[in-house]
């Protein structure tokens, strides 16, 4: 009873509705008060057919499948601390991310890279939390504001995406700027409002040290301003990729890159933060949300809240209420009124953790028909390993074979078990074959045959991965084709990955389906040859720059004009 006390109508005007079965059945008397007047009493028998018992039923039914929908029409919800939720959802606490894009996060002792891995770390954030405002800036040799804190997770994973790259040309660590950016992107706070900075770093050592970042952590204490530290690197350190297949050296050796995990920890602490490292699963994350909900915060009366949507349970019931009106081979005795109260009965207990499951199943269905951008939206809106899997086969069949694997990657890091982290790895391995990556597929594949040993599929997609690497290893070392011209064993590699096919009671979206990793074989001979000035090519390379969406230099100049342009003095990463 509590629970139906606490349900709460999205659109309570569409009560309305229920006067149009009470409009039907007032017109219905009036009609049949009309027929009443056709016949005399005693004659009524032999010129009327009484049909208004043989009627009463489907009424019946049809009254309660139209409130049924009506009840679905009107959004009964449920607020989010009403259904079990450990907090209220809140909408005044600023949180600024500050992400570390320097070459030093390309090491690889944090799998994939620190970087890749910081990414999918952070995309994840939004759902750890209870409504508290994301914004994001990033650092590298300089720093910037990319997204002001917003309650848009999808404005805020845009910025992500947007940020990893935006710092490229600008080689250095300057955490002293970043931290002073910070600090004046959240502006000044009071006590009711909570803010703090969550800084996402390897902690390089070298970057760590002198007065300026001491100074700058002594600005945010006095500021009241916790630190909160997510470090993605290890002690025992990786060496830094150049970028052209080598790693970084300095004075003859190559550079390891380490975490200072001590000078971390002590800057987390003197601010009031909290340091946690990168994990496998998201035990870390669950850590920095308990320490981020933990801010002050006074939401005002009426702030926006989550919501658990009840609105399915009187859809069906009243889809199935219909169903058994116009099918009478599915009526029986008493069914019919037996139906709407075990719906309802439902209804009263409370939504449970039930209806997950069936969300999976319906983004499978989803997916099972083909239509593949209604399954991504629908595994996308789910946790966990099966719902990423779900969600990267669904991109795969779009052609979206980037967001594939970011989706898979995302599974193979929360999948629960060996299995699935293989299904996971083996297929991230199609999804960057499919987007040009061999190098990358090389790895995936190896790491699910260090898992399955005897994966067929795995060993020939492997080697398919292997000879596509080698031949682009080849191209890079010698010059470039005439322009037009393709390499003539192509036809080589016109040949299909084999494809995983997921069962449909894992719901993980099943047939990846993958395609050949090139275009197709050329076929026929030129006919007629366009003959290009020099001028008409640079004009057409001109109107096609234009013409590309690239959001990242405007975003980098924006945030140049706004941002110090000082460069680090120490190592060049």
């Amino acid at each position: 009873m509590s629970t139906l006390l606490s349900i709460q109508w999205h659109w309570p005007w569409a009560f309305g509705l229920l006067l149009v079965p009470l409009l039907l059945w007032l017109a219905g008397l009036m009609r049949r008060a009309r027929l009443l007047d056709y016949a005399d009493p005693t004659l009524r028998p032999w010129a009327l057919t009484d049909q208004a018992r043989a009627g009463h039923g489907r009424a019946l039914v049809h009254a309660l499948a139209w409130l049924m929908l009506t009840l679905a029409l009107a959004g009964p919800r449920l607020p989010v601390e009403q259904a079990g939720a450990a907090v209220p959802a809140r909408s005044d606490v600023r949180v600024l991310v500050l992400l570390d894009v320097s070459a030093s996060m390309q090491a690889t002792d944090i799998a994939p890279s620190r970087l890749a891995r910081a990414g999918l770390k952070l995309s994840m954030l939004p759902e750890q939390l209870s409504g508290e405002s994301l914004g994001l800036a990033v650092f590298a040799g300089t720093a910037g504001l990319v997204i002001p804190p917003t309650r848009d997770a999808g404005v805020f994973r845009f910025g992500l995406e947007q940020g990893l790259t935006m710092l490229e040309d600008a080689p250095g660590t300057e955490l002293a700027t970043a931290l002073e950016v910070a600090r004046r992107a959240l502006g000044e706070g009071d006590a009711r409002h909570g803010r703090a900075i969550l800084l996402v770093t390897d902690g390089e050592a070298e970057a760590l040290r002198g007065n300026a970042l001491l100074a700058a952590v002594e600005a945010l204490r006095e500021a009241d301003l916790p630190l909160f530290i997510l470090g993605v690197g290890s002690e025992e350190g990786a060496p830094i990729p150049d970028g052209a297949g080598g790693v970084r050296m300095v004075d003859g050796e190559a550079w390891v890159s380490r975490m200072d995990a001590m000078r971390l920890a002590e800057m987390a602490e003197r601010t009031g933060g909290q340091f946690v490292r990168v994990a496998d699963g998201d035990g870390d994350l669950h850590s920095l949300a308990a320490g981020l909900r933990a801010l002050p915060s006074h939401p005002d009366p009426g702030a926006a809240r989550a919501w658990r949507e009840l609105f399915l349970i009187p859809l069906l019931a009243g889809l199935i209420l219909l169903l058994l009106a116009y099918a009478p081979a599915l009526r029986r005795p008493g069914l019919a009124a037996l139906l709407p109260t075990l719906l309802l009965g439902g209804l009263l207990s409370g939504p449970t953790d039930a209806w997950a499951d069936p969300a999976l199943a319906a983004a499978y269905a989803a997916w099972a028909r083909g239509d593949f951008v209604q399954a991504q939206l629908l595994y996308a809106h789910q946790p966990g390993a099966q719902a990423r899997l779900g969600e990267g086969a669904a991109a795969y069949r779009r052609g979206d074979f980037d967001h594939a694997a970011q989706s898979f990657t995302t599974a193979w890091l929360l999948a629960p078990d060996d299995t699935t982290r293989a299904d996971a790895l083996y297929n991230l391995g199609n999804a960057e074959l499919k987007a040009g990556h061999p190098e990358r597929a090389v790895a995936a594949y190896e790491s699910v045959l260090r898992l399955r040993p005897n994966d067929e599929a795995a060993q020939a997609n492997l080697w398919l991965a292997r000879q596509q690497a080698e031949e682009r290893s080849m191209q890079r070392s010698r010059p470039e084709s005439p322009p037009g011209r393709r390499p003539t064993d192509y036809a080589r590699y016109d040949e299909d990955v084999t494809a995983d096919f997921p069962t449909e009671e894992a719901a993980s979206g099943g047939d990846l389906s993958a395609g050949g990793p090139g275009g197709g074989k050329p076929t026929g001979k030129a006919t007629g040859l366009l003959t290009l000035t020099e001028a008409d090519r640079q004009a057409a390379e001109k109107k096609m720059e234009l013409l590309r969406d690239a959001p990242a230099p405007l975003w980098r100049a924006m945030m140049r004009s706004e941002t110090p342009g000082r460069v680090s003095e120490g190592l060049p990463w």
